[in-house]
């Protein structure tokens, strides 16, 4: 079995690519290399980890994409998001975070968790303050990295 898998669900002019497992030099990126639909979603919500020729065949697969579909990027990892932050090029020009997940951590049960947020929950590089714990449901858990440098790759608004 492939340590890299793609699930694709067509609908209406719109294409869900669903991305699983490592990115690296053995991903094969053929079966979503021929589509043409009007938007396209990337979602990497399954995606744990991405090397450097990941990285290369990526930026090489959506560079081609960009210019014929708009671009949607959907429940990205944190391993994603890195990319975003360092790599000109994994994001085109134009296109869109749906959603990501962020680091947060409850100093009352320290849980620490992964949360899926959007772009509109993060104001000038700020993450929400009165999110709960999934565990405790104690409000208020804390930001677990350097929001300056976790949501770099968000426009500073």
């Amino acid at each position: 079995m492939s340590k890299f898998q793609i699930d694709l669900t067509l609908n209406a002019g719109q294409a869900i690519v669903s991305l699983e497992g490592v990115m690296d030099e053995d991903m094969v990126l053929e079966k979503v290399q021929g589509l043409n639909e009007e938007t396209l979603i990337f979602d990497f919500d399954k995606v744990t980890s991405i090397n450097s020729c990941g990285i290369r065949d990526w930026i090489t697969f959506i560079s081609s994409k960009a210019t014929d579909s708009k671009i949607v990027y959907r429940k990205c990892p944190k391993v994603i998001i890195e990319q975003l932050n360092m790599v000109k090029g994994f994001l085109p020009e134009g296109a869109q975070i749906e959603s990501f997940y962020a680091p947060f951590f409850c100093e009352s049960c320290e849980n620490e968790e992964m949360v899926l947020l959007s772009p509109n929950h993060i104001k000038g590089r700020k993450a929400p303050t009165n999110l709960p714990c999934s565990q405790c449901k104690t409000e208020g858990i804390e930001f677990d990295a350097l929001e300056s440098q976790y949501f770099h790759f968000l426009p500073e608004a």
